[in-house]
């Protein structure tokens, strides 16, 4: 066996040509400087499992697991060990203690580093429905070796390798006898590994059948049905019209598509603090994430990204307009659920949608929406909306675990939809989606530049009542204004409206940048990714074709003024502190997190007290003003 397991090794740029699976680190994960023989620990492993974990430390310059159990014993040396036997169909019995025992017992005196390791073929957690299919294809770490192999062969191009902090056991007597401290070690690693698949896969799936049969006969909505039959039926067809149908191959589907978009349209994609989702994940916290609405784009921006990075896709709320064919079912698909505009007076729809979300709630489900409703048209951020937010805090009294609110917000470089921003507030008319919409974004998709998602800290709901929710929405919003990314298209556009909006000398626009870019840095703002050099971000503007340099000035396109103007306003409340002073002298409620719009509201009309030298610290004033002002 070990002489077939060396060969194979041999062959691993042939394998990984094939196959490309990512690495996900805990951000605890340290291997470097430790003196200990290691024992890389699987729940359940094959040979393509050890296989792809020996390239990994290849690579990566750590001790391959090469060496049989047997003769582990030193610094430098590693082996792997799984703590379940597979069976054909289903783990068989335990034997890690009995090994790690032998292995304690040769080491005790410097002990041994055991290294949590989980690889899934895929992130398909299962239908609750028992059909095989669904059993044969849910990417758990408890299968047989059949059912691992038929994952491998369909998911190859889609695996995750989960790297977990490792565990010292040592034989010291600090745990007791060497038994205690083995049985107390695998249980340790058992729960680590629960959270693991967990954190990956997230709940398993329900059918729509399922869900039907909860909401009209376990939830509230059963008062109203039961004993009319029409009323009955129509909740079918409301379920039917808002209820999601995650499913793994709609999600893959998507992943296809959205990667191939993707990369036309973006330079690169880059997300900030997914460490700290997955922390909340594994303190057993329920998520709901929570974000700024600027682009169609953010609904498969969201899912794709926190996919990619081995998390699980949420539920997202998404308006009915989005749901035509085909766009709407694929999204449905994809953990999409679509909400009416307006209720009205429809009762029984109100209590649909209620014991829906209950139910997401309930079950354990993550949850994605924006508070404010609708896309923003101005780059600011908007009143937050209170209606999913009421419901799902309704809910929380009947969720099995802790739920949180993840803040999260997009930064684009470029937003498709800024000209039809600029139209509609101009009084142009919406246009309603359809595939003709599509195929005209479609013609027109060109480089969008660099795209950046960040999440923010966990909140916690802790008040109650309608002024607790309010408060709490306001507390969310502010979370999210607190995290977005000020990008160098960003900066560039708030420093030429700065300078009136007209061709300027270069060297005018590149002291204001850096005055922008400056005060950001001495304010202590810590996530900056390609801002500093003015230099290479004009570099960048001209080569979106954003910018443009003639008649010895420097000026922004026309077809990309509306851009401007929107990306510049994204930012605008990072400056809002440098003029505190003169809001407050104009007897303005000063708020840079969510009072964006009073600001506006107080400060028309009274561009005098704004009129200052673009040299001086306070020409951030003159940012703030001139860029709201044209909202």
């Amino acid at each position: 066996m070990e002489k077939l397991f060396a060969f194979l090794y041999s062959l691993r740029k042939a394998m990984f040509f094939w196959i490309k699976p990512k690495t996900i680190e805990s951000e605890a994960a340290n291997f470097e400087g430790n003196e200990l023989p290691k024992l890389y620990v699987f729940y359940q492993t094959s040979l393509i499992d050890r296989l792809i974990l020996s390239f990994y430390c290849f690579e990566h310059s750590t001790p391959v697991p090469l060496t049989p159990l047997r003769r582990l014993r030193y610094a430098g040396q590693a082996s792997s060990l799984s703590l379940t036997k597979p069976g054909f169909w289903k783990a068989g019995g335990m034997q890690a203690r009995d090994i790690l025992t032998n292995v304690l017992g040769k080491v005790k005196a410097t002990g041994i580093e055991l290294v949590p390791v989980g690889i899934y073929w895929g992130q398909d957690p299962g239908l609750k429905s028992g059909v095989v299919k669904s059993k044969m294809m849910k990417s758990s770490l408890q299968f047989g070796w059949f059912r691992r192999m038929v994952q491998f062969i369909l998911r190859s191009r889609h695996g995750f390798i989960h790297i977990e902090k490792p565990l010292i056991l040592t034989g010291d007597g600090s745990l007791g006898s060497i038994d205690k401290a083995v049985a107390y070690t695998v249980e340790v690693l058992e729960q680590r590994f629960q959270k693991q698949q967990h954190r990956v896969l997230g709940e398993t799936i329900y059918s729509h059948q399922e869900l039907t049969d909860w909401m009209l006969e376990k939830s509230g909505l059963n008062e109203l049905v039961k004993e009319d039959d029409s009323a009955r039926e129509k909740a079918r067809i409301y379920i039917k019209e808002l209820a999601a149908r995650h499913r793994y191959r709609s999600i893959m589907l998507l992943r296809t598509v959205v990667t191939y978009v993707f990369g036309k349209m973006f330079t690169t994609m880059q997300v900030e603090g997914v460490e700290q989702v997955r922390r909340a994940v594994d303190a057993g916290s329920q998520l709901v994430f929570v974000g700024a609405h600027r682009s169609h784009f953010d609904y498969m921006i969201v899912n794709y990204l926190l996919h990619e990075n081995g998390l699980p896709t949420p539920h997202t709320a998404a308006g009915k307009n989005l749901d035509f064919f085909p766009v709407g079912n694929i999204l449905r698909g994809g953990g999409a659920f679509y909400i009416r505009r307006k209720f009205g007076a429809d009762r029984l729809y109100n209590a649909v949608f209620s014991n829906y979300i209950r139910y997401l709630v309930e079950h354990g489900h993550i949850l994605s929406f924006f508070p404010e409703g609708g896309r923003s048209r101005t780059g600011l951020l908007l009143k937050p909306k209170l209606g999913m937010l009421t419901e799902i805090l309704k809910a929380l009294p009947m969720a099995k675990k802790p739920v949180v609110f993840v803040p999260f917000y997009i930064s684009y470089e470029k937003v498709l939809e800024s000209d039809t921003y600029r139209k509609e507030l101009g009084g142009a008319k919406k246009a309603s989606e359809s595939l003709t919409q599509i195929r005209k974004t479609i013609k027109r998709l060109s480089s969008c530049g660099h795209v950046y998602l960040r999440f923010g800290e966990p909140i916690t709901h802790r008040s109650e009542g309608d002024a607790g929710r309010a408060g709490f929405a306001q507390e969310l919003m502010s979370g999210v204004n607190r995290i977005v990314t000020p990008t160098a298209a960003a900066l560039l556009a708030l420093s030429w409206i700065a300078l009136g909006r007209r061709n300027v000398d270069t060297e005018s626009l590149k002291n204001v940048y850096t005055a922008l870019y400056q005060y950001l840095a001495d304010a202590g703002y810590s996530y900056l990714p390609g801002i500093g050099a003015f230099e290479s971000a004009l570099g960048q503007g001209l080569e979106l074709a954003h910018w443009h340099t003639r008649d010895g000035g420097v000026g922004i396109l026309p077809q990309a003024e509306s851009n401007a103007i929107y990306i510049s306003r994204s930012v605008l409340h990072l400056f809002l502190p440098a003029i505190q002073s003169e809001l407050e002298g104009l007897g303005i409620c000063y708020n840079h997190l969510r009072d964006q719009s009073q600001i506006l509201q107080m400060a028309e009309g009274k561009s005098p007290v704004f009129a200052l030298s673009i040299k001086e610290k306070g020409a951030i004033v003159n940012f703030a003003y001139e860029a709201l002002k044209d909202r």
